[in-house]
């Protein structure tokens, strides 16, 4: 039954490569999110607001510090978008904040 052996031999050579693509789509889809009408991208262990090579100016902050809480008064839309992590890359206004930890 030579036809037999061929279709279980093609199963199983594409069972990897299914599973390839669904690995591939699942880290596609982890690595950028729609937050508050915004999308961020990930960059290594950093979110990047797809916003932010619009800004003129830049300002790093440091997360958990006196400056990030002056920032979310001065901005409490951006609470959302800050939750996304120690490391975010944000635009508001004029000025892209470097948060990190």
């Amino acid at each position: 039954m030579p036809g037999r052996r061929n279709r279980c031999a093609d199963s199983r050579s594409a069972a990897p490569a299914a599973r390839a693509e669904s690995d591939r789509l699942t880290q596609y889809t982890q690595q950028s999110k729609f937050v508050n009408g915004r999308a961020f991208f990930q960059n290594g262990k950093q979110w990047v607001d797809a916003k932010a090579q619009n800004a003129t100016r830049r300002e790093r902050v440091q997360f958990n510090s006196e400056a990030y809480f002056d920032l979310l008064k001065k901005h409490p839309e951006a609470a959302p978008w800050m939750a996304l992590g120690q490391n975010v890359l944000l635009s508001l206004d004029d000025t892209v904040y470097e948060i990190t930890d």
